[in-house]
């Protein structure tokens, strides 16, 4: 038994959860302080906080430390901030990654109600605060921000709903590493689960961006472990959540 799990015995709860929260902190801003020159070029092309961002950076520094091969892929990418982040990142740190980008380009399509009426409401109000023109970008506009970043030679962009692009590009594709599923809803999260999963490499992290805001991501995931009899363990990630292929 180790020392830290006693003295854990002997503490009171709220002090250890007190512990754990100040040892957090102090993690998100050293890593908040490697990452500013990188953070400060993306903040303007993406919706995460920091402490999200900071989490999916750590995602990219475990498959590359671990040599998880395959290549990164985001599934809904609004102006494309969490794809270019992960490309910097695995350029910094010396790993040549190809970064998919899948997207519409033309927003979101609407919720249904196994999505839940939070995700209902936010669709019918429009508020100008969180609606982001119903998460629409351009794809010129973001293979732009793209070309200011450096990152030509190693992104891939896929235009088109999931439903109609993803099994040809799963054909495609080689090897996953790290997919980042930022798809919102139920029938979206599902379709980004039933192609590209089974390309996710042994010790390959599937991040997704909206198990804990929106109803039908979670159902989606439960359904679809649920229905492969897979035992992942589901972690918080920043305002998301992950799992680790094994």
């Amino acid at each position: 038994m180790s020392n830290t799990f006693q003295l854990n015995r002997r503490l009171p709860g709220w002090l250890v959860d007190t512990a754990r929260q100040i040892r957090r902190h102090a993690l998100l801003a050293r890593d908040e302080h490697r990452l500013e020159p990188i953070l400060r070029r993306v903040k303007p092309l993406t919706m995460l906080d920091t402490a999200s961002t900071i989490e999916l950076a750590r995602h990219v520094r475990t498959v590359v430390k671990d040599e998880i091969a395959g290549d990164f892929v985001e599934c809904g990418v609004w102006k494309g901030g969490s794809s270019f982040l992960m490309a910097l990142l695995a350029r910094a740190l010396g790993s040549e990654r190809t970064v998919w980008l899948f997207d519409s380009f033309e927003g979101l399509p609407p919720p249904e109600q196994i999505d839940g009426p939070a995700a209902l409401t936010w669709a019918a109000s429009k508020d100008p605060s969180n609606y982001f023109d119903n998460c629409r970008a351009s794809i010129d506009q973001v293979k732009q921000s793209a070309r200011e970043l450096g990152l030509e030679d190693c992104t891939r962009f896929v235009k088109g709903w999931f439903e109609q692009t993803l099994p040809a590009a799963a054909r495609e594709l080689g090897t996953i590493a790290l997919l980042r599923i930022d798809a919102d809803w139920h029938s979206s999260v599902r379709c980004c689960l039933d192609h590209l999963y089974d390309k996710v490499a042994e010790g390959g992290i599937v991040v997704l961006d909206d198990y804990y805001p929106w109803d039908g991501c979670a159902v989606a995931l439960h359904e679809f472990l649920g229905e492969r009899r897979l035992a992942h363990r589901i972690r918080p990630c920043g305002m998301g959540a992950f799992f680790r292929k094994s």
